[in-house]
C-alpha cells in the first residue's frame, strides 16, 4: 500500500510504502513524479520504505527505478530513500553512482533529515 505524505508540496513529493509495493502502485508514483517534472521543471522525491518487507524487490523494482532515473535523471533534483534494509541502502548507493540524480539513503529514524534533504 502506498500513501502520499502530507509534507508533499510543489515539486517535493513524498510517499510511505507499507508492506508489498505493487507494480500498479509503483507506476502511479512514477506518473506523479513525471507530472511534477512537467509542472515544475524538476522533482524532488522521498520514498519511505521502512515499512516494507523484503518483497519490495519481487517485481524488479530496482531495475525499473534505475531505468526511470537514467531517463529522467536530469529532471530529478534529488531522491531520498528511507529504510532499514541493507539491500535498499546498497541499491540506493549503486543507483547514485550511475544516474544524474543525487540519491541518498536515510535510516528510518532520520525521516526528518530526509525531508530536509529534499527541501534544499
Amino acid at each position: 500500500m502506498v500513501e502520499k505524505l502530507p509534507r508533499s508540496e510543489g515539486n517535493r513529493i513524498g510517499y510511505e510504502v507499507n508492506d508489498k509495493l505493487s507494480e500498479e502502485e509503483y507506476e502511479e508514483i512514477l506518473a506523479e513524479v513525471k507530472d511534477a517534472i512537467e509542472e515544475h521543471g524538476s522533482a524532488k522525491l522521498l520514498i519511505d520504505l521502512s515499512g516494507v518487507s523484503e518483497s519490495y524487490a519481487e517485481f524488479d523494482a530496482y531495475e525499473e527505478d534505475l531505468g526511470f532515473y537514467l531517463r529522467h535523471g536530469e529532471d530529478m533534483e534529488c531522491y531520498a530513500v528511507v529504510g532499514d534494509d541493507s539491500v535498499m541502502k546498497w541499491g540506493t548507493e549503486a543507483s547514485d553512482l550511475v544516474t544524474d540524480t543525487d540519491i541518498e539513503f536515510f535510516d528510518e529514524e532520520d525521516l526528518d533529515k530526509a525531508w530536509e534533504y529534499v527541501k534544499e
